[in-house]
């Protein structure tokens, strides 16, 4: 399955600092600015879970450290390629759509 980094706030850890330590934890990757997009609620009327959706820039090589439960291959797509796997279906994540659709219509980072 295809999906942007993610995970689960600890007790008392702020958004952003989850955001960051999940970049790092599963890409091996720092940023530099993380930008926060907006809030979505994962599965409306089954649970009230919430979560934040940041943009990372400014990238830079930290050290992957997924947990024992964690299979993580990175890949890294054009966007081009990126909107070709959602609209073929192969993209089904809600959170990574979510994430990519934002980015690219609302922050201008992914003008082609």
């Amino acid at each position: 399955m295809w999906e942007v980094p993610a995970g689960k706030l600890d007790a008392g850890e702020a958004s952003e600092h989850c955001a960051r330590r999940e970049l790092e934890e599963e890409a091996g990757l720092r940023a530099a600015e993380l930008q926060r997009l907006t809030s979505i609620y994962t599965t409306p009327g089954f649970t009230d879970e919430q979560i934040d959706i940041y943009v990372a820039t400014g990238l830079s090589e930290g050290r992957a450290a997924p947990e024992s439960t964690e299979f993580i291959e990175t890949e890294t797509l054009p966007v081009a390629e990126a909107f070709r796997l959602i609209e073929e279906g192969e993209i089904v994540d809600s959170k990574t759509i979510c994430s990519l659709l934002w980015t690219r219509c609302f922050t201008g980072l992914m003008d082609e």
